[in-house]
């Protein structure tokens, strides 16, 4: 550790930002991509607080289709509705916009979303949500899912 901060000795840097976790870095790496010189520095390593115990995935809206009553509360509340849709498309703008910027960061997989008898939201309900989510989202990075019909 010393070695590495007497490197450090006698240089100058543009911005210092302090705590390497997803917003330090994901800021350290705006700043160098607009051209300042960054020093990252950080009291552990590289993500290893509050970053390291996040999924990392981007639940692109859908969480905001869930009304937390009953699925039909919507219909009695259509600004509800509006709000949870534009909510959707922000973040899947934002979903977009971060394969874009930090596309050799992101890799595509499969994620399940199991679906079972008795649970809160029936499977067309969920059906209708996620073609919500896609409809709203921008084109460029498709949600790419598939519904698997029950055993």
């Amino acid at each position: 550790m010393k070695d590495s901060l007497a490197k450090l000795h006698d240089r100058e840097f543009d911005v210092a930002v302090v705590g390497a976790g997803i917003n330090g870095c994901a800021a350290a790496q705006e700043l160098a991509a607009a051209g300042y010189s960054v020093l990252l520095v950080d009291k552990g390593d590289y993500g290893a607080g509050s970053s390291s115990r996040s999924t990392r995935l981007l639940h692109c809206g859908l969480r905001y289709l869930a009304p937390g009553g009953s699925p039909y509360s919507f219909l009695w509340q259509p600004k509800k509705l509006l709000t949870a849709v534009r909510m959707t498309r922000q973040t899947m703008q934002a979903r977009a916009e971060f394969v874009g910027h930090a596309e050799a960061r992101t890799r595509r997989f499969t994620f399940g979303f199991p679906v079972w008898r008795g649970m809160a939201y029936k499977p067309w309900q969920i059906d209708l949500a996620l073609r919500i989510v896609e409809g709203v989202g921008p084109k460029d990075v498709p949600l790419d899912r598939k519904s698997l019909a029950p055993a």
